[in-house]
Protein backbone atom coordinates (compact mmCIF):
# COMPACT_ATOMS: atom_id res chain seq x y z
CA UNK A 1 0.00 0.00 0.00
CA UNK A 2 1.00 3.80 -0.91
CA UNK A 3 3.01 5.42 2.28
CA UNK A 4 0.74 7.35 4.66
CA UNK A 5 3.43 9.82 5.46
CA UNK A 6 2.49 13.53 5.16
CA UNK A 7 6.16 14.70 4.59
CA UNK A 8 5.41 17.09 1.64
CA UNK A 9 9.50 16.57 0.92
CA UNK A 10 9.06 13.03 1.04
CA UNK A 11 5.85 13.18 -1.56
CA UNK A 12 7.58 15.73 -3.70
CA UNK A 13 10.90 12.93 -4.39
CA UNK A 14 13.22 15.79 -3.09
CA UNK A 15 14.76 13.74 -0.53
CA UNK A 16 15.57 10.50 -3.06
CA UNK A 17 18.48 8.84 -3.21
CA UNK A 18 21.19 9.63 -5.83
CA UNK A 19 21.64 6.00 -7.19
CA UNK A 20 17.71 5.80 -7.43
CA UNK A 21 17.02 9.20 -9.52
CA UNK A 22 20.08 7.92 -11.98
CA UNK A 23 18.09 4.76 -12.33
CA UNK A 24 14.78 6.30 -12.91
CA UNK A 25 16.39 8.73 -15.43
CA UNK A 26 18.04 6.13 -17.45
CA UNK A 27 14.26 4.57 -17.61
CA UNK A 28 12.93 8.21 -18.54
CA UNK A 29 15.70 8.65 -21.45
CA UNK A 30 14.72 5.20 -22.97
CA UNK A 31 11.71 5.02 -22.81
CA UNK A 32 10.35 8.21 -22.52
CA UNK A 33 8.40 9.12 -19.38
CA UNK A 34 5.07 7.81 -20.84
CA UNK A 35 6.51 4.39 -22.24
CA UNK A 36 8.06 3.59 -18.63
CA UNK A 37 5.85 1.86 -16.20
CA UNK A 38 6.29 1.74 -12.79
CA UNK A 39 7.79 -1.72 -13.20
CA UNK A 40 10.02 -0.51 -15.37
CA UNK A 41 11.21 1.88 -13.32
CA UNK A 42 11.38 -0.38 -9.66
CA UNK A 43 13.37 -3.29 -11.49
CA UNK A 44 15.94 -0.81 -12.94
CA UNK A 45 15.89 0.66 -9.14
CA UNK A 46 16.62 -2.69 -8.00
CA UNK A 47 13.22 -2.74 -5.13
CA UNK A 48 9.30 -4.14 -5.67
CA UNK A 49 7.04 -1.71 -7.14
CA UNK A 50 5.44 -1.57 -4.23
CA UNK A 51 8.54 -0.62 -2.29
CA UNK A 52 8.06 2.60 -4.58
CA UNK A 53 5.66 3.81 -2.33
CA UNK A 54 7.45 4.29 0.24
CA UNK A 55 9.32 7.19 -1.75
CA UNK A 56 6.76 8.43 -4.23
CA UNK A 57 2.90 8.54 -4.48
CA UNK A 58 3.22 8.95 -8.38
CA UNK A 59 5.61 7.72 -11.56
CA UNK A 60 5.45 11.67 -11.94
CA UNK A 61 7.05 12.32 -8.43
CA UNK A 62 9.96 10.37 -10.20
CA UNK A 63 10.27 12.53 -13.30
CA UNK A 64 10.20 15.78 -11.42
CA UNK A 65 12.93 14.51 -8.61
CA UNK A 66 14.84 13.91 -11.72
CA UNK A 67 14.06 17.44 -14.17
CA UNK A 68 14.92 19.41 -10.64
CA UNK A 69 17.85 17.44 -10.14
CA UNK A 70 18.64 18.19 -13.67
CA UNK A 71 18.16 21.75 -13.40
CA UNK A 72 19.79 22.26 -9.83
CA UNK A 73 23.22 20.37 -11.24
CA UNK A 74 22.87 23.22 -13.99
CA UNK A 75 22.86 25.88 -11.54
CA UNK A 76 25.23 24.83 -8.87
CA UNK A 77 27.94 23.95 -11.38
CA UNK A 78 27.30 26.62 -14.12
CA UNK A 79 29.32 29.67 -12.09
CA UNK A 80 32.18 30.41 -13.29
CA UNK A 81 31.09 32.71 -15.31
CA UNK A 82 30.16 35.05 -12.55
CA UNK A 83 33.71 35.85 -11.96
CA UNK A 84 35.00 37.18 -15.22
CA UNK A 85 34.59 41.28 -15.35
CA UNK A 86 34.98 41.14 -19.07
CA UNK A 87 31.31 40.45 -20.56
CA UNK A 88 32.39 38.42 -23.18
CA UNK A 89 34.65 36.98 -21.13
CA UNK A 90 32.09 35.64 -18.90
CA UNK A 91 29.84 34.78 -21.83
CA UNK A 92 32.35 32.45 -23.10
CA UNK A 93 32.50 30.56 -19.62
CA UNK A 94 28.66 30.49 -19.45
CA UNK A 95 28.38 28.85 -22.30
CA UNK A 96 31.10 26.42 -22.05
CA UNK A 97 29.64 25.65 -18.44
CA UNK A 98 26.20 24.89 -19.98
CA UNK A 99 28.15 22.61 -22.25
CA UNK A 100 29.74 20.91 -19.67
CA UNK A 101 27.30 20.32 -17.67
CA UNK A 102 25.05 18.98 -20.42
CA UNK A 103 27.67 16.38 -21.36
CA UNK A 104 28.33 15.67 -17.82
CA UNK A 105 24.63 15.06 -16.90
CA UNK A 106 23.40 14.09 -19.75
CA UNK A 107 20.80 11.29 -19.41
CA UNK A 108 18.93 13.48 -16.76
CA UNK A 109 19.72 16.22 -19.04
CA UNK A 110 17.66 14.18 -21.69
CA UNK A 111 15.01 13.69 -19.52
CA UNK A 112 14.28 17.40 -18.84
CA UNK A 113 14.37 18.25 -22.23
CA UNK A 114 12.23 15.17 -23.56
CA UNK A 115 9.54 14.58 -20.73
CA UNK A 116 9.02 18.25 -19.61
CA UNK A 117 6.04 18.32 -21.23
CA UNK A 118 4.71 15.43 -19.28
CA UNK A 119 4.67 17.12 -16.44
CA UNK A 120 1.51 18.40 -14.89
CA UNK A 121 0.19 22.20 -15.08
CA UNK A 122 1.12 23.12 -11.86
CA UNK A 123 4.73 21.15 -11.82
CA UNK A 124 5.26 22.65 -15.53
CA UNK A 125 4.83 26.29 -13.86
CA UNK A 126 7.43 25.80 -11.20
CA UNK A 127 10.22 24.34 -13.83
CA UNK A 128 9.59 27.11 -16.30
CA UNK A 129 10.28 29.87 -13.45
CA UNK A 130 13.23 28.05 -12.58
CA UNK A 131 14.03 27.81 -16.63
CA UNK A 132 13.02 31.38 -17.49
CA UNK A 133 15.79 32.26 -13.95
CA UNK A 134 18.34 30.54 -15.77
CA UNK A 135 17.78 31.98 -18.96
CA UNK A 136 17.37 35.44 -17.58
CA UNK A 137 21.02 34.99 -16.66
CA UNK A 138 22.39 34.36 -20.17
CA UNK A 139 20.49 37.28 -21.46
CA UNK A 140 21.93 39.30 -19.11
CA UNK A 141 25.29 38.96 -20.08
CA UNK A 142 24.25 39.12 -23.91
CA UNK A 143 23.01 42.56 -22.91
CA UNK A 144 25.79 43.54 -20.96
CA UNK A 145 27.89 42.71 -24.53
CA UNK A 146 25.22 44.77 -26.58
CA UNK A 147 25.48 47.81 -24.10
CA UNK A 148 29.81 47.99 -24.39
CA UNK A 149 29.20 47.67 -27.95
CA UNK A 150 30.52 44.49 -28.27
CA UNK A 151 27.77 42.30 -30.07
CA UNK A 152 27.19 43.12 -34.12
CA UNK A 153 24.33 45.35 -35.11
CA UNK A 154 21.29 43.83 -35.56
CA UNK A 155 22.10 40.92 -32.87
CA UNK A 156 18.72 40.14 -30.94
CA UNK A 157 19.67 38.70 -27.56
CA UNK A 158 16.98 37.55 -27.13
CA UNK A 159 16.84 34.99 -30.56
CA UNK A 160 20.02 34.59 -29.60
CA UNK A 161 19.70 33.46 -26.06
CA UNK A 162 17.19 30.40 -27.43
CA UNK A 163 20.25 29.72 -30.54
CA UNK A 164 22.83 29.21 -27.98
CA UNK A 165 20.65 26.88 -25.57
CA UNK A 166 19.43 25.33 -28.21
CA UNK A 167 22.75 24.66 -29.93
CA UNK A 168 24.47 23.02 -26.33
CA UNK A 169 20.91 21.30 -25.30
CA UNK A 170 20.94 19.64 -28.57
CA UNK A 171 24.27 18.03 -27.22
CA UNK A 172 22.49 15.53 -24.98
CA UNK A 173 21.09 14.13 -28.67
CA UNK A 174 24.19 13.02 -30.07
CA UNK A 175 27.22 13.43 -28.23
CA UNK A 176 28.98 9.71 -26.86
CA UNK A 177 31.28 9.30 -24.07
CA UNK A 178 33.33 6.73 -25.82
CA UNK A 179 33.66 9.02 -29.37
CA UNK A 180 36.69 10.11 -30.71
CA UNK A 181 36.37 14.00 -29.79
CA UNK A 182 37.29 14.61 -26.26
CA UNK A 183 34.47 16.09 -24.04
CA UNK A 184 36.94 19.30 -23.11
CA UNK A 185 37.58 19.95 -26.69
CA UNK A 186 34.04 19.66 -27.61
CA UNK A 187 33.49 22.47 -24.39
CA UNK A 188 35.91 24.88 -26.09
CA UNK A 189 34.26 24.69 -29.59
CA UNK A 190 30.76 25.28 -28.40
CA UNK A 191 32.03 28.17 -26.33
CA UNK A 192 33.98 29.35 -29.13
CA UNK A 193 31.32 29.03 -31.68
CA UNK A 194 28.62 31.10 -29.65
CA UNK A 195 30.94 33.53 -29.43
CA UNK A 196 31.62 34.18 -32.97
CA UNK A 197 28.21 34.35 -33.92
CA UNK A 198 27.19 37.39 -32.17
CA UNK A 199 30.65 39.48 -31.68
CA UNK A 200 31.54 42.22 -33.70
Amino acid sequence: MPSTSSSPRRKRGEDLPDAMLASAAEVFARKGYEGASLQDLADAIGMQKGSLYHWIETKEDLLVAVIERAHEATSATNVRWQAAEDPIEALRDFVAGHARVAIEHQVATTVYLQDFESLSPARRRAVVAARDAYETKLRGLLERAQDAGRLREGVDVRVSTFAILGMVNWLTIWYRPDGDIPADEIVRQFAAMAVAGVIV
